[in-house]
Protein backbone atom coordinates (compact mmCIF):
# COMPACT_ATOMS: atom_id res chain seq x y z
CA UNK A 1 0.00 0.00 0.00
CA UNK A 2 3.02 2.22 1.08
CA UNK A 3 4.72 1.33 -1.97
CA UNK A 4 0.96 2.22 -4.28
CA UNK A 5 0.96 5.78 -2.36
CA UNK A 6 4.70 6.67 -3.57
CA UNK A 7 3.51 5.86 -6.91
CA UNK A 8 0.36 7.87 -7.21
CA UNK A 9 2.01 10.69 -5.60
CA UNK A 10 4.87 10.62 -8.03
CA UNK A 11 2.50 9.98 -11.12
CA UNK A 12 0.40 13.35 -9.66
CA UNK A 13 3.76 15.48 -9.47
CA UNK A 14 4.30 14.51 -13.19
CA UNK A 15 1.09 15.37 -14.21
CA UNK A 16 1.33 19.06 -12.86
CA UNK A 17 4.59 19.27 -14.21
CA UNK A 18 3.45 18.28 -17.70
CA UNK A 19 -0.09 20.60 -17.15
CA UNK A 20 2.07 23.35 -16.06
CA UNK A 21 4.45 22.96 -18.93
CA UNK A 22 2.00 22.79 -21.40
CA UNK A 23 -0.26 26.29 -20.14
CA UNK A 24 3.19 27.86 -20.12
CA UNK A 25 4.17 26.85 -23.68
CA UNK A 26 0.28 27.51 -24.88
CA UNK A 27 0.73 30.91 -23.38
CA UNK A 28 3.98 31.69 -25.16
CA UNK A 29 2.41 30.33 -28.56
CA UNK A 30 -0.31 33.12 -28.14
CA UNK A 31 1.78 35.63 -27.33
CA UNK A 32 3.67 34.21 -30.96
CA UNK A 33 0.54 34.07 -32.79
CA UNK A 34 -0.52 38.30 -31.53
CA UNK A 35 3.07 38.61 -32.70
CA UNK A 36 2.49 37.48 -36.15
CA UNK A 37 -0.59 39.11 -36.54
CA UNK A 38 0.69 42.54 -36.72
CA UNK A 39 0.51 43.63 -40.71
CA UNK A 40 3.49 45.29 -41.61
CA UNK A 41 2.69 48.90 -42.94
CA UNK A 42 4.40 52.15 -43.57
CA UNK A 43 3.49 55.19 -42.88
CA UNK A 44 3.41 59.22 -44.20
CA UNK A 45 2.75 62.21 -41.97
CA UNK A 46 -0.04 64.67 -42.70
CA UNK A 47 1.37 67.19 -44.00
CA UNK A 48 -0.15 71.04 -44.38
CA UNK A 49 1.77 73.01 -47.58
CA UNK A 50 1.12 74.08 -50.98
CA UNK A 51 -0.55 72.12 -53.70
CA UNK A 52 0.49 72.37 -57.08
CA UNK A 53 -0.94 70.38 -59.85
CA UNK A 54 0.40 70.26 -63.61
CA UNK A 55 0.10 68.99 -66.78
CA UNK A 56 2.73 67.46 -69.22
CA UNK A 57 2.97 68.51 -72.57
CA UNK A 58 5.34 66.94 -75.44
CA UNK A 59 6.72 69.60 -78.42
CA UNK A 60 9.17 69.33 -81.24
CA UNK A 61 11.83 72.46 -80.82
CA UNK A 62 12.16 74.31 -83.95
CA UNK A 63 14.09 77.30 -84.55
CA UNK A 64 13.02 81.01 -83.34
CA UNK A 65 13.42 81.62 -86.97
CA UNK A 66 14.44 80.49 -90.55
CA UNK A 67 15.66 82.61 -93.16
CA UNK A 68 16.62 81.37 -96.33
CA UNK A 69 18.72 83.88 -98.16
CA UNK A 70 17.88 84.94 -102.03
CA UNK A 71 19.64 87.59 -104.02
CA UNK A 72 17.37 90.89 -104.73
CA UNK A 73 18.82 91.48 -107.98
CA UNK A 74 18.02 92.04 -111.68
CA UNK A 75 18.48 89.43 -113.51
CA UNK A 76 21.76 86.85 -113.08
CA UNK A 77 24.64 87.79 -111.42
CA UNK A 78 27.91 85.33 -110.96
CA UNK A 79 28.84 84.93 -107.47
CA UNK A 80 32.52 85.54 -107.37
CA UNK A 81 33.50 85.37 -103.45
CA UNK A 82 30.85 82.98 -101.09
CA UNK A 83 31.91 83.47 -97.44
CA UNK A 84 30.34 80.62 -95.40
CA UNK A 85 29.87 77.07 -94.78
CA UNK A 86 27.52 74.96 -93.41
CA UNK A 87 27.45 75.07 -89.32
CA UNK A 88 29.44 78.53 -89.54
CA UNK A 89 27.85 81.70 -87.09
CA UNK A 90 26.96 84.33 -88.60
CA UNK A 91 25.88 87.78 -87.35
CA UNK A 92 23.06 89.94 -88.99
CA UNK A 93 24.85 92.27 -91.29
CA UNK A 94 27.45 90.20 -91.80
CA UNK A 95 28.42 89.66 -95.86
CA UNK A 96 28.18 86.16 -96.94
CA UNK A 97 28.78 86.22 -100.51
CA UNK A 98 29.42 89.30 -103.41
CA UNK A 99 28.43 88.88 -106.98
CA UNK A 100 30.15 90.50 -109.89
CA UNK A 101 29.83 93.95 -109.44
CA UNK A 102 31.56 95.03 -113.22
CA UNK A 103 28.29 96.27 -115.11
CA UNK A 104 26.63 97.88 -111.75
CA UNK A 105 29.43 99.54 -110.99
CA UNK A 106 29.58 101.27 -114.68
CA UNK A 107 25.89 101.99 -114.42
CA UNK A 108 26.52 103.49 -110.44
CA UNK A 109 29.19 105.90 -112.01
CA UNK A 110 27.41 107.12 -114.87
CA UNK A 111 24.25 108.01 -112.13
CA UNK A 112 26.54 109.51 -110.04
CA UNK A 113 27.71 111.72 -113.02
CA UNK A 114 24.65 112.58 -114.21
CA UNK A 115 23.36 113.83 -110.59
CA UNK A 116 26.63 115.56 -109.73
CA UNK A 117 25.78 117.25 -113.23
CA UNK A 118 21.87 117.99 -112.59
CA UNK A 119 22.91 119.39 -108.87
CA UNK A 120 25.60 121.43 -110.48
CA UNK A 121 22.99 123.28 -112.92
CA UNK A 122 20.30 123.01 -110.62
CA UNK A 123 22.64 125.32 -108.00
CA UNK A 124 24.08 127.43 -110.61
CA UNK A 125 20.33 128.71 -112.26
CA UNK A 126 18.74 129.18 -108.72
CA UNK A 127 20.81 132.01 -108.00
CA UNK A 128 19.75 133.58 -111.62
CA UNK A 129 16.09 132.32 -110.44
CA UNK A 130 16.10 134.66 -106.96
CA UNK A 131 17.95 137.15 -108.95
CA UNK A 132 15.06 136.70 -111.23
CA UNK A 133 17.24 136.38 -114.21
CA UNK A 134 15.52 133.22 -115.29
CA UNK A 135 11.70 132.34 -115.42
CA UNK A 136 9.97 129.95 -113.03
CA UNK A 137 9.04 127.50 -115.79
CA UNK A 138 12.26 127.01 -116.57
CA UNK A 139 13.93 126.63 -112.70
CA UNK A 140 11.50 123.87 -112.39
CA UNK A 141 12.06 121.90 -115.30
CA UNK A 142 16.20 122.21 -113.74
CA UNK A 143 14.65 120.56 -110.24
CA UNK A 144 12.51 117.73 -112.11
CA UNK A 145 15.63 116.76 -113.55
CA UNK A 146 17.49 117.17 -110.32
CA UNK A 147 15.18 115.11 -108.80
CA UNK A 148 15.06 112.33 -111.67
CA UNK A 149 18.99 112.05 -111.28
CA UNK A 150 18.32 111.49 -107.83
CA UNK A 151 16.29 108.58 -108.02
CA UNK A 152 18.45 106.91 -110.75
CA UNK A 153 21.29 107.21 -108.48
CA UNK A 154 19.72 105.79 -105.81
CA UNK A 155 18.47 103.01 -107.47
CA UNK A 156 21.90 102.14 -109.09
CA UNK A 157 23.15 102.41 -105.40
CA UNK A 158 20.64 99.63 -104.47
CA UNK A 159 21.29 97.67 -107.24
CA UNK A 160 25.05 97.78 -106.17
CA UNK A 161 24.49 97.11 -102.75
CA UNK A 162 22.41 94.05 -103.66
CA UNK A 163 25.52 92.43 -104.99
CA UNK A 164 26.92 92.44 -101.58
CA UNK A 165 24.93 89.86 -99.85
CA UNK A 166 24.14 89.84 -96.43
CA UNK A 167 22.68 87.47 -93.42
CA UNK A 168 19.61 89.24 -92.31
CA UNK A 169 19.46 87.50 -88.97
CA UNK A 170 22.32 86.42 -86.85
CA UNK A 171 22.36 82.42 -86.51
CA UNK A 172 23.81 79.44 -88.09
CA UNK A 173 24.27 78.23 -91.71
CA UNK A 174 22.32 75.08 -91.96
CA UNK A 175 22.67 75.09 -95.91
CA UNK A 176 24.69 76.75 -99.02
CA UNK A 177 22.75 75.76 -102.10
CA UNK A 178 25.30 78.24 -104.39
CA UNK A 179 28.68 78.15 -104.78
CA UNK A 180 31.72 80.65 -106.56
CA UNK A 181 31.06 80.54 -109.92
CA UNK A 182 27.31 79.98 -110.15
CA UNK A 183 24.74 82.17 -111.28
CA UNK A 184 22.82 84.11 -108.59
CA UNK A 185 19.25 85.27 -109.27
CA UNK A 186 16.13 86.10 -107.62
CA UNK A 187 14.85 82.50 -108.08
CA UNK A 188 17.95 80.40 -106.65
CA UNK A 189 18.82 80.73 -102.82
CA UNK A 190 21.82 80.96 -101.63
CA UNK A 191 21.66 79.71 -97.91
CA UNK A 192 19.86 79.03 -95.31
CA UNK A 193 20.40 80.66 -91.76
CA UNK A 194 18.40 79.58 -88.57
CA UNK A 195 18.48 81.38 -85.33
CA UNK A 196 18.23 78.45 -82.14
CA UNK A 197 20.05 81.05 -79.75
CA UNK A 198 15.93 81.03 -79.06
CA UNK A 199 14.05 77.99 -79.20
CA UNK A 200 10.10 77.27 -79.75
CA UNK A 201 8.19 74.20 -78.75
CA UNK A 202 4.72 73.93 -80.03
CA UNK A 203 2.20 72.48 -78.19
CA UNK A 204 -1.39 72.02 -77.64
CA UNK A 205 -3.51 71.68 -74.80
CA UNK A 206 -7.06 71.15 -73.66
CA UNK A 207 -10.27 72.87 -73.65
CA UNK A 208 -10.01 72.07 -69.63
CA UNK A 209 -6.93 73.46 -68.89
CA UNK A 210 -6.29 76.53 -71.79
CA UNK A 211 -8.01 78.95 -69.34
CA UNK A 212 -5.40 77.98 -66.71
CA UNK A 213 -2.34 79.56 -68.58
CA UNK A 214 -1.03 82.72 -69.12
CA UNK A 215 0.96 84.15 -71.47
CA UNK A 216 4.19 85.01 -69.83
CA UNK A 217 3.83 82.23 -67.36
CA UNK A 218 7.51 80.13 -66.54
CA UNK A 219 7.30 76.89 -67.40
CA UNK A 220 9.78 74.01 -66.27
CA UNK A 221 10.94 72.01 -69.91
CA UNK A 222 13.13 68.77 -70.36
CA UNK A 223 14.88 67.83 -73.26
CA UNK A 224 15.86 64.26 -73.18
CA UNK A 225 18.75 64.11 -75.68
CA UNK A 226 20.39 66.91 -73.61
CA UNK A 227 19.90 65.06 -70.37
CA UNK A 228 18.37 65.63 -67.00
CA UNK A 229 18.71 69.04 -66.78
CA UNK A 230 15.24 71.26 -66.39
CA UNK A 231 15.03 74.11 -68.51
CA UNK A 232 13.04 77.36 -67.50
CA UNK A 233 11.19 78.87 -70.67
CA UNK A 234 8.16 81.27 -70.90
CA UNK A 235 4.56 80.81 -72.76
CA UNK A 236 4.84 83.22 -75.50
CA UNK A 237 1.71 82.91 -77.05
CA UNK A 238 -2.03 80.49 -76.46
CA UNK A 239 -4.49 80.17 -79.82
CA UNK A 240 -7.66 81.98 -79.07
CA UNK A 241 -9.07 79.25 -81.36
CA UNK A 242 -9.11 75.22 -81.43
CA UNK A 243 -7.20 73.58 -83.49
CA UNK A 244 -10.06 71.04 -85.15
CA UNK A 245 -7.50 68.48 -86.19
CA UNK A 246 -6.03 68.22 -82.80
CA UNK A 247 -9.33 69.42 -80.92
CA UNK A 248 -6.79 71.17 -78.80
CA UNK A 249 -5.72 74.89 -78.31
CA UNK A 250 -2.29 75.49 -79.69
CA UNK A 251 0.26 76.77 -77.84
CA UNK A 252 3.94 78.22 -78.22
CA UNK A 253 6.70 78.05 -75.47
CA UNK A 254 9.73 79.74 -75.55
CA UNK A 255 13.32 79.19 -73.73
CA UNK A 256 16.71 80.68 -74.20
CA UNK A 257 19.58 78.17 -75.72
CA UNK A 258 22.58 80.73 -75.66
CA UNK A 259 24.81 78.01 -75.58
CA UNK A 260 23.16 76.05 -78.58
CA UNK A 261 23.03 73.07 -76.78
CA UNK A 262 19.15 72.18 -77.81
CA UNK A 263 18.87 71.63 -81.69
CA UNK A 264 16.30 72.16 -83.67
CA UNK A 265 13.77 68.68 -84.07
CA UNK A 266 14.19 67.60 -80.45
CA UNK A 267 11.59 65.91 -78.69
CA UNK A 268 10.76 68.14 -75.99
CA UNK A 269 8.33 67.78 -72.40
CA UNK A 270 7.04 70.71 -71.23
CA UNK A 271 5.29 71.06 -67.54
CA UNK A 272 3.00 73.58 -66.58
CA UNK A 273 1.98 74.22 -63.67
CA UNK A 274 -3.00 74.51 -63.99
CA UNK A 275 -3.46 75.12 -60.14
CA UNK A 276 -1.68 76.44 -56.85
CA UNK A 277 -3.93 75.50 -53.73
CA UNK A 278 -1.90 77.16 -50.85
CA UNK A 279 -2.54 75.67 -46.72
CA UNK A 280 -3.87 72.53 -47.72
CA UNK A 281 -3.60 68.95 -46.37
CA UNK A 282 -1.71 67.10 -48.47
CA UNK A 283 -1.11 63.12 -48.25
CA UNK A 284 0.69 60.89 -50.90
CA UNK A 285 -1.74 59.64 -53.59
CA UNK A 286 -1.25 55.55 -52.60
CA UNK A 287 -2.60 56.35 -49.39
CA UNK A 288 -5.70 56.83 -50.38
CA UNK A 289 -7.87 53.80 -51.63
CA UNK A 290 -11.36 53.63 -52.56
CA UNK A 291 -13.39 50.59 -50.71
CA UNK A 292 -17.00 49.50 -50.60
CA UNK A 293 -17.64 52.83 -52.78
CA UNK A 294 -16.18 55.03 -50.15
CA UNK A 295 -12.62 57.15 -50.03
CA UNK A 296 -10.76 56.20 -47.20
CA UNK A 297 -7.24 56.17 -45.75
CA UNK A 298 -5.92 54.61 -42.93
CA UNK A 299 -4.17 55.85 -40.45
CA UNK A 300 -2.28 54.28 -37.11
CA UNK A 301 -3.95 54.99 -33.77
CA UNK A 302 -1.86 53.00 -30.76
CA UNK A 303 -0.50 50.26 -33.27
CA UNK A 304 -3.86 50.09 -35.14
CA UNK A 305 -5.18 50.45 -38.13
CA UNK A 306 -8.06 52.72 -38.09
CA UNK A 307 -10.05 53.50 -41.11
CA UNK A 308 -10.89 57.35 -41.86
CA UNK A 309 -13.30 58.41 -44.78
CA UNK A 310 -12.09 61.57 -46.60
CA UNK A 311 -12.80 64.04 -49.02
CA UNK A 312 -10.43 64.49 -51.42
CA UNK A 313 -8.92 67.38 -53.85
CA UNK A 314 -6.90 67.61 -56.94
CA UNK A 315 -4.41 65.22 -57.21
CA UNK A 316 -1.55 65.16 -59.43
CA UNK A 317 -0.34 61.20 -59.12
CA UNK A 318 2.23 61.67 -57.01
CA UNK A 319 0.09 64.01 -53.77
CA UNK A 320 -3.28 64.19 -53.22
CA UNK A 321 -5.38 67.13 -51.70
CA UNK A 322 -7.52 66.21 -48.67
CA UNK A 323 -10.15 68.76 -48.24
CA UNK A 324 -11.86 66.53 -45.21
CA UNK A 325 -11.69 63.79 -42.55
CA UNK A 326 -7.99 63.85 -41.21
CA UNK A 327 -6.12 66.37 -39.53
CA UNK A 328 -2.09 67.23 -39.83
CA UNK A 329 0.58 65.13 -38.42
CA UNK A 330 -2.15 62.35 -38.68
CA UNK A 331 -0.13 59.21 -39.43
CA UNK A 332 -1.54 57.73 -42.65
CA UNK A 333 -0.62 53.85 -44.14
CA UNK A 334 0.90 54.44 -47.51
CA UNK A 335 2.23 51.18 -47.93
CA UNK A 336 -0.19 47.88 -46.19
CA UNK A 337 -3.22 49.78 -46.54
CA UNK A 338 -5.13 47.32 -48.92
CA UNK A 339 -4.12 44.36 -46.62
CA UNK A 340 -5.67 46.18 -43.61
CA UNK A 341 -9.40 46.90 -41.97
CA UNK A 342 -10.38 48.84 -39.43
CA UNK A 343 -8.66 47.57 -36.08
CA UNK A 344 -6.26 45.81 -37.45
CA UNK A 345 -2.98 45.30 -35.48
CA UNK A 346 -0.12 46.75 -37.56
CA UNK A 347 3.45 47.18 -36.98
CA UNK A 348 5.38 50.31 -38.80
CA UNK A 349 8.41 49.58 -40.66
CA UNK A 350 10.76 51.63 -42.55
CA UNK A 351 10.68 50.95 -46.68
CA UNK A 352 13.09 47.83 -47.07
CA UNK A 353 12.01 46.11 -43.70
CA UNK A 354 10.42 42.80 -43.44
Amino acid sequence: MQFNKKVITIFVLILILAISSFGCGAKKKVKEEEKVKQIPVETAEVRQDIFTKAVILSGITKPNSTVTVIPKIAGAEKIVNLNIQVGDRVSAGQTIAVLDQSAVSIQLNSARTTYEDALRNYERNKVLYEAGAIPKSAFEQLEVALNQARNALDAQELAYNNTIIKSPISGIVTSVTAEVGSLASAQTPLATIVDIDTIEINCSINELQVNKIIVGEEVNIIIPAVGEEIFKGKIKSVSPTMDERTKAYPITIVVENKENRIKAGMYAEVEIVTDIHPDVLIVPAQAVIERNGETKVFIVENEKAVAREVVTGLTNGQKTEILKGIKKGDQVIIRGNEDVVNGDPVKVIERGEN
